[in-house]
């Protein structure tokens, strides 16, 4: 995957690369409409948004 990337290719990318279906639930709902600048960037709103609203 290249980066920067949208919210959309992200998604795409974990679906190509058969990402769980809770994984895909959780970053439907939690990843923000941006563009991230790296899979850190990806890890850390990941941990944020966890960390401040729960895992569901």
């Amino acid at each position: 995957m290249t980066f920067p990337a949208t919210k959309p290719e992200v998604l795409a990318n974990a679906e190509k690369n058969a990402a769980p279906d809770n994984v895909m639930a959780f970053f439907n709902n939690r990843l923000p409409l941006r563009n991230f600048r790296s899979v850190g960037d990806v890890s850390f709103t990941v941990f944020t948004s966890s960390y401040f609203f729960g895992q569901d």
